[in-house]
């Protein structure tokens, strides 16, 4: 059957250009008997056929122009949208493809720098670190309740060069132990720095400058003492330099261990103005502060009490805070005070402040006067003595000196009622003796709380990793004499 080919208006630019319409439609059939009325009947369907498939390419036409026009309009929105934005950059001074760059680099973060984490330690390291608290761990809870500082704005370059000091300088100051006795003038705490050694005395004043009738007469006498500890013996030939701020108290008692120490005393107060007056023995001031706050939150934890202003054993702690700071706190050049002073490690035994235990007493004569009674009774350590290697035990008697010293077990180390009785004070170790009493009280500031998060990381730590040092690194900062893998290292071994 051949096929006719009628033309198509074209509705559009997708309109098929011709439409091939056969004969009949595809569903006719063909053969009919011949019948007339079967064949209007066939053409009228025909008819009805292809009506609907106009309509049908009519419609498709439409939808086609009804799609183009809506991306013309989409086009023209956001041209009318870009230009709006370009005049904003205009309007701000800023350039699209720099703020495209910032937003592409917005999706890489820079990694923050953090804090490390305390590390696991043993009950022994834990025991060995509670003698002195030196150094600083953050393992150590009362490390961080009583020590924990801000983050250190380090200087650029050190202010002076200790090492070049010609002649020795002492300096002194007052603080407090809180911010309620600063406010109410009451309690001063005296702390005298060792510009050379750094090496540090603290003592609980009780009142400020040299009262009346000889009030601090005890004080004067023990800072000289401390002094001559230090090697500065006073008298002909000795010079040093003693600095304090210009406030009248300090003078005056500067003036008084001046006089009573002997020598040439060369006094020095800064500048009124200066920024930093006596930073360094301020400094100190923090340290001792620090130091006993540990030790304060270490002895009613373990012995289960809460010390008042006006326990004695507070007073011993602020001596021994600054003690223990001189003989166990290293410096950057690797020694401590004491090292620098006396050129050796210290080696006295310590166990922690305020601990229970058994002591030797110093006989008065040589050969034991009784055979048959005991030599060794029980106190409290208190630290070492100034200038000897005896150690220094409170007893409800009083503070006595003791050589030798054994620890007990330590389910009974720590005892409250024994440090609560305790007896005798740093101005007046035997309360027997004759001589006036200075009543004095020690109030501290509340300890840092730590969170329950904080307790956690400080009781459960991290493991620690070894330091890997390799040969480039040795070979760039070179070998420690001491150090045995140094040694390895130099000789090609492995150890």
């Amino acid at each position: 059957m051949k096929a006719e080919t009628v033309p198509v208006e074209k509705e559009g630019d997708t309109a098929r250009k011709n439409l091939i319409r056969p004969k009949t439609p595809p569903d006719r059939t063909e053969g009919l008997n011949g019948m007339e009325d079967k064949v209007d009947e066939d053409e009228e369907e025909e008819n009805d056929f292809w009506k609907k498939e106009e309509e049908e390419q009519k419609r498709q036409n439409e939808d086609e122009k009804e799609r183009i026009n809506e991306k013309k309009n989409e086009e023209t929105e956001k041209e009318a949208e870009d230009d709006k934005e370009m005049k904003w950059y205009d309007r701000h001074g800023l350039s699209q493809e720099a703020t495209e760059d910032i937003e592409e680099e917005g999706e890489e973060g820079r990694e923050a720098e953090g804090l490390t984490s305390p590390m696991v330690v043993t009950s022994e390291m834990r025991d060995k670190h509670d003698r002195t608290h030196t150094p600083f761990r953050s393992w150590c809870r009362f490390c961080v309740m009583g020590r924990a500082r801000n983050t250190a704005h380090h200087k650029n370059k050190d202010s002076e060069d200790d090492e070049k000091l010609k002649v020795p300088r002492i300096s002194m100051d007052y603080f407090f132990m809180s911010k309620k006795d600063e406010e109410e003038k009451k309690n001063p705490v005296l702390v005298v720095l060792n510009e050379k050694t750094n090496e540090k005395y603290a003592r609980a004043a009780g009142q400020k400058g040299i009262g009346t009738e000889g009030a601090v007469q005890w004080l004067v006498k023990d800072v000289a003492a401390e002094m001559r500890t230090w090697g500065h013996q006073g008298g002909t030939g000795g010079k040093i330099i003693m600095k304090s701020d210009g406030e009248a108290s300090i003078v005056a008692l500067r003036d008084a261990i001046s006089k009573f120490h002997g020598g040439e005393v060369i006094p020095e107060t800064p500048a009124k103005g200066e920024s930093q007056p006596n930073g360094r023995v301020e400094e100190a001031g923090k340290t001792v502060r620090g130091f006993t706050r540990v030790f304060k939150q270490q002895i009613e934890e373990k012995a289960r009490i809460t010390l008042e202003p006006e326990d004695v054993i507070l007073q011993w702690m602020i001596r021994w805070a600054a003690m223990n700071a001189s003989r166990f706190l290293v410096g950057k050049d690797g020694k401590t005070g004491y090292e620098r002073r006396r050129g050796r490690k210290c080696k006295l035994h310590s166990v922690p402040i305020g601990e229970k235990v058994w002591y030797k007493k110093i006989r008065r004569n040589k050969v034991q006067e009784d055979k048959l009674e005991t030599e060794w009774f029980e106190g409290i350590w208190l630290g070492h003595n100034r200038n000897s290697n005896e150690i220094l035990v409170g007893t409800s008697e009083g503070v006595v000196k003791a050589y030798a010293i054994r620890r007990q077990p330590e389910d009974v180390r720590w005892d409250g009622e024994m440090i609560k009785k305790m007896k005798g004070t740093p101005q007046k170790p035997d309360p027997n003796r004759p001589g006036d009493h200075v009543p004095i009280s020690i109030r501290l500031e509340e300890a840092v709380q730590l969170k329950p998060e904080e307790e956690d990381i400080i009781k459960k730590g991290v493991h620690l990793r070894r330091f890997r040092i390799t040969i480039p690194m040795l070979n760039k900062y070179g070998y420690t004499e001491e150090c045995e893998g140094c040694r390895f290292k130099q000789a090609g071994l492995n150890n």
